[in-house]
């Protein structure tokens, strides 16, 4: 019976604890994996839009018409003075310190001689056997990572061909890149704890960032973990669990960047990520020991109690024995037999509560597993926010049976927590009332400001707990901080009808589920961060190949007014052209819809640039886009009768270098519709319709003087085929009376003149 009744409680609870066990591993395994991943994916895409950043830094270093016409000038024409090379090297220069993007900047002509270089040391140096050179004059060309002896470092030098004002390519434009900023991306360590790190090898398996927890020597630190090896030897991305560099068991994510030949690996320890499955292991084992002691000791009582000639306490074991608890023996008399049977009932009694009491424990436990598990599965495959909110509160409350759960979202700038999700009746009420909370209010703003699981067991209890009218019976509540590190993204506030219904175990389950709410939120973020700015660069590279294609620079800035207001979906948009004589910005375009009432028309057609109210003028004095994300606010704003919607404005100035065209701004109904990043995009676009109008302005300029000459040497052919002066003057003044378009011109000459020219002569 001893051995029967360890067994029935021993066998049960090892193998729930063991599927609780590996449930919990599997799934914890799979966050870390997908964590890492996300960190990759968000480290490649940086290094993808470093990589577009230098390609655009580089394509403005002759954006002006005028430097390349000097640069030109110095590279086809080699004996060009010292003060032309130096003036070239000054602006390579500013460039460089302006944009910090590159080292050096240098020039080489056809023939592979450095013309000019920002390292007035290299000027002279031959590079036709470089790469860079060969394909620079093909195209654009990035060189993977290569370690220079001269500069004890790794360089990447990116380059391109230099084409003449004619359209010739006379040589290549280079620059060697600065790798500060590839090692600072790689510094980041959001998402990756307090063992996680990420860095980057060259594919000759050599360190070029540096490391975390080793010292690293560029030129002589190489890493050959598997991760590396399969990175680099498939070319391709993947993931495992592997020894690192310091011979530690790691999970690892690894990514193959094509255009750098390089690999991104994203690492972090075993024993940190597996940190909680082992503690799950750790109480479940200790559970199952618990309980086996108990049931040893009951069962060895049990048996010492019973003997042969007692055959009713027999038979009550032998039932207890085949799993009824609920056995009680008939107490008939007071002697040693009569307490005997008492204190077996008694017993069985405490084994019955101390079995449904465990079961419970472990049914709870197992449920709050499945519930982590559902909730990290289906939270993986979730890209919206409202989706993901709802998901959750609707997962937490129905799996563990609560009262009441909502979450609210924290808006950093104002410092207040808006709800974005709550469930049932008293949810969709608050959610449509906008219901929000100051940090430091209530539970839920207490937790967003300490950034630590908030729990009252009792709310009576609490003086500054809040009562909700919408929650009459809430008893009581925990508000849990979804965070990443030390920044707060939100709360998920949990609310039970029963007193002492939420203990620090429904605190330790909620904590994996916000943690995983917390990773799908940035995820989240991330994606639609990179979703947006990718549609928003494939909308200016659209517009800025569809306006190079309209000669008619009214027509051309016409359709960027128009593109720019749908693909961004302004409220507004329109364009200003700098009139340098008046200092006037002249409005050219607006981005009326075909069929406004107001189509055709500009409402104030000009502004001085000295207007102090005008976002437009301050944009063009100061060369800098201007954001205004509240009009209503702003003192001295001058509004637009015909835009009576205008709720956000950026005006962004139109320059070619240090020259001002013009300015493009627009406009949004929306209040804080702007961001920096947006500035950003709208500047980009600027840059390159600024480009486009100045070309437009320079073919219109070539054609008429192309067509002076022409005239004026058809007219030298005429006079010089005259054989008198009475001709070659009748020649000249009926040729040039049809080229300025005058019906009457006449030549007087001064008749001494012409008798002393005839003396002379």
């Amino acid at each position: 019976m001893l051995i029967t009744t360890i067994l029935l409680v021993f066998i049960p609870v090892l193998i729930t604890g063991a599927a609780a066990s590996y449930i919990s591993s599997q799934g914890l395994r799979q966050d870390v994996f997908d964590q890492l991943e996300s960190v990759a994916t968000l480290k490649e895409a940086q290094i993808k839009t470093w990589l577009e950043s230098l390609q655009t830094n580089l394509d403005l270093i002759f954006a002006n018409p005028d430097s390349l016409e000097r640069v030109s000038e110095l590279v086809l024409n080699q004996s060009s003075a010292e003060q032309a090379k130096s003036t070239v090297r000054s602006e390579l220069t500013n460039n460089s310190q302006r944009s910090g993007y590159f080292t050096e900047i240098f020039v080489i002509d056809k023939d592979g001689q450095v013309v000019v270089s920002t390292a007035s040391g290299q000027e002279g140096k031959i590079m036709t056997s470089q790469p860079f050179f060969h394909e620079g004059l093909k195209g654009r060309y990035i060189t993977p990572p290569n370690y220079e002896l001269s500069l004890s470092n790794y360089t990447i030098v990116i380059s391109q061909p230099l084409i003449s004002n004619t359209g010739k390519t006379i040589g290549v434009v280079a620059g060697r890149v600065n790798l500060n900023t590839l090692n600072d991306i790689m510094q980041q360590r959001a998402g990756l704890g307090d063992t996680g790190e990420t860095y980057m090898i060259s594919s000759n398996f050599a360190v070029l960032t540096n490391l975390r927890f080793g010292e690293t020597v560029l030129g002589q630190t190489y890493i050959h973990t598997d991760g590396a090896t399969q990175a680099i030897k498939n070319k391709a991305n993947g993931f495992g669990n592997y020894r690192d560099y310091r011979d530690i068991a790691v999970a690892g994510v690894y990514h193959w960047v094509p255009e750098l030949q390089i690999a991104v690996l994203a690492e972090h320890s075993e024993s940190e990520a597996l940190q909680s499955a082992n503690r799950v292991l750790q109480v479940t084992l200790g559970l199952v020991a618990i309980t086996v002691i108990i049931a040893g000791f009951a069962a060895f009582l049990i048996t010492q109690g019973i003997t042969a000639p007692i055959i009713k306490l027999a038979n009550a074991a032998e039932n207890i024995a085949r799993g009824n608890l609920n056995q009680q023996v008939d107490i008939v008399q007071q002697d040693e037999i009569g307490v005997l049977a008492n204190s077996f009932n008694s017993m069985t009694t405490r084994l019955s509560e101390l079995i449904g009491t465990l079961e419970q424990r472990v049914t709870d436990r197992t449920k709050a597993l499945a519930t982590s598990s559902e909730v990290s599965r289906r939270l993986s495959t979730i890209l919206d926010q409202k989706q993901l909110v709802t998901e959750v509160v609707e997962q937490v409350k129905n799996s563990f049976n609560y009262y009441h759960a909502h979450i609210y979202m924290y808006d950093e700038d104002r410092g207040e927590l808006t709800m974005a999700g709550g469930t049932g009746e008293a949810g969709a009420q608050m959610l449509a009332q906008g219901h929000k909370l100051a940090k430091g209010q209530g539970l839920v703003g207490r937790a967003a400001e300490s950034n630590e699981p908030i729990l009252v067991n009792d709310t009576s209890q609490d003086p500054s707990w809040l009562p909700n009218p919408l929650l009459p019976d809430t008893k009581s509540e925990v508000a849990m901080p979804i965070s990443i590190g030390d920044r707060v993204l939100g709360v998920l506030d949990v609310q039970h009808n029963i007193v002492d219904g939420l203990k620090r175990e429904d605190v330790d389950s909620l904590q994996s589920i916000v943690n995983q709410v917390a990773v799908a939120l940035q995820n989240i973020s991330s994606v639609e961060t990179m979703a947006k700015r990718a549609k928003e660069l494939a909308s200016v590279a659209e517009i800025s190949t569809i306006s190079s294609r309209e000669a008619d620079v009214s027509k051309m800035l016409e359709n960027v007014v128009h593109l720019t207001q749908r693909r961004f979906g302004l409220y507004h948009a329109h364009i200003f052209l700098h009139d340098e004589k008046t200092n006037n910005l002249q409005i050219i375009a607006c981005g009326w819809k075909e069929g406004d009432e107001h189509e055709g028309t500009h409402g104030t057609t000009s502004i001085p640039v000295a207007q102090e109210q005008s976002l437009v003028a301050r944009a063009a004095r100061t060369k800098q886009a201007v954001i205004v994300n509240n009009v209503h606010d702003e003192s001295g704003w001058l509004p637009n009768p015909l835009l009576p919607d205008t709720a956000s404005e950026l005006a962004v100035p139109l320059l070619v270098g240090d020259q001002l065209i013009g300015v493009l701004d627009v406009q949004s109904d929306r209040l804080n519709a702007f961001t920096e990043e947006d500035a950003s995009i709208q500047t980009t676009l600027a840059s390159q319709i600024a480009v486009t109008v100045q070309n437009a302005r320079n073919l219109v300029q070539s054609k008429r003087l192309a067509e002076r000459e022409a005239l004026v040497n058809i007219i030298t052919q005429k006079i010089q085929s005259a054989t008198t002066v009475e001709d070659a003057l009748q020649v000249a003044v009926r040729e040039l009376g049809h080229a300025v378009g005058m019906k009457s011109t006449m030549v007087t000459l001064d008749p001494k003149v012409l008798a002393g020219e005839g003396q002379d002569n």
